[in-house]
């Protein structure tokens, strides 16, 4: 196996996006937490919203490129 055929684990940008994302969204729900308009569950349930699709889209952005790596 060469070192051009082992998949790089780093930065990628698609991980970056998904968690700029859900940085704001949980910004955001946290600020309307604040002001009122949200509810502490309602946060929480966010927060498991964000967290269960920040995971998944990980883990398909893991995959996309393992197959990627595996077919060329």
């Amino acid at each position: 196996m060469t070192y051009e055929s082992t998949p790089r684990k780093g930065i990628v940008k698609e991980k970056v996006a998904v968690f700029i994302i859900a940085t704001a969204v949980l910004l955001l729900s946290l600020i309307l937490m604040e002001f009122r308009i949200f509810s502490f569950l309602g946060f929480l349930l966010v927060l498991l919203v964000v967290f269960v699709g920040a995971n998944a889209a990980f883990r398909l952005i893991d995959r996309r490129r393992k197959n990627a790596v595996n077919t060329a």
